[in-house]
């Protein structure tokens, strides 16, 4: 489905007004079928109003809705961050999320996800190596109340968004994928984590896992946080299998590379139950590190 909308961005007083703009023969938003515009008026986290230089306007066109999630209520769209008045600066693809009031409680909920998501990129991204490089470029978050109807009754409505870079495929499994992407997947989790940035919502299969043109990037940050990582020292520089997870202390990094290494090489990994907490786990079985046996190095 293809939605032509578009969002204008301008600035008054240091104050940063962000207006969305609907095609209503091709809005999907089910509450707001006669919605043309929505203006922004007020950023979500105080310094999160996107900001340009040598202009007032900018332009985003959304071309396209990616999905809509029964579970969480937000939508997603792709779209173009155009610059009017800078005529030689490049257009930018975004990523949009957006949640509208219609269940009170799980709004509440995404909005304070946006919240914490635009806390981090201001505190501990934006001014980080990983800026637009592993993780996504941030452009802003906004909220607004709007009327559904031409004739305001009780028809308010509030909404939230933010934008971001737009990092190319999203949900890449890193299962799926080819070895060389796996392997720069896991790098950039490791750097991030030497860093100090523990991410909190990716997963194997592809969860907030993009790939733009061969370079992996990590979205959605609301459950990202600050991390003193006990496993910094680790090293991948050849076969997943060559890392002793049942060593790791680091629970993202466990988790990530146990699963890939399950995955992958299932012959070498058995099922038990862990005595400490009664869980069913799975732990590695004697991987013959001696790489003169080729037929115990990888299956195939």
């Amino acid at each position: 489905m293809l939605i032509m909308s578009s969002i204008l961005v301008t600035s008054k007083s240091n104050v940063m007004t962000l207006i969305l703009q609907f095609s209503p023969l091709t809005t999907r938003i089910p509450y707001a079928k006669t919605l043309t515009e929505i203006s922004f008026q007020h950023p979500l986290v105080v310094g999160s109003a996107l900001s340009m230089s040598g202009t007032e306007t900018a332009v985003i066109n959304v071309t396209r809705m990616y999905n809509f999630s029964d579970e969480s209520g937000i939508f997603s769209f792709w779209g173009e961050f155009l610059s009017p008045n800078e005529p030689e600066r490049k257009s930018e693809s975004v990523f949009i999320r957006m949640v509208f009031e219609t269940d009170r409680i799980g709004y509440l909920c995404n909005v304070e996800r946006f919240k914490d998501e635009s806390r981090f990129y201001l505190d501990h991204v934006v001014s980080s190596p990983f800026h637009g490089c592993g993780l996504p470029r941030f452009y802003g978050s906004y909220e607004t109340t709007f009327y559904t109807k031409p004739k305001p009754s009780d028809s308010k409505l509030k909404c939230g968004c933010i934008i971001v870079q737009d990092c190319g495929v999203p949900d890449t499994s890193l299962i799926d994928s080819d070895e060389e992407f796996r392997s720069k997947a896991i790098e950039l989790l490791i750097k991030l984590h030497k860093y100090g940035i523990r991410h909190g919502s990716i997963t194997w299969t592809g969860t907030n896992i993009s790939d733009l043109g061969g370079a992996p990037f990590f979205n959605d940050l609301s459950l990202a946080r600050i991390h003193n990582c006990q496993d910094k020292a680790i090293e991948v520089t050849g076969d997943i299998l060559e890392v002793d997870t049942d060593y790791l202390q680091c629970g993202e990094l466990k988790d990530i590379l146990r699963i890939i290494s399950f995955t992958l090489y299932p012959d070498y990994f058995e099922w038990c139950i862990d005595s400490s907490d009664k869980s069913k786990i799975y732990v590695a079985l004697e991987r013959a590190k001696n790489t003169d046996d080729e037929s115990k190095r990888r299956v195939t």
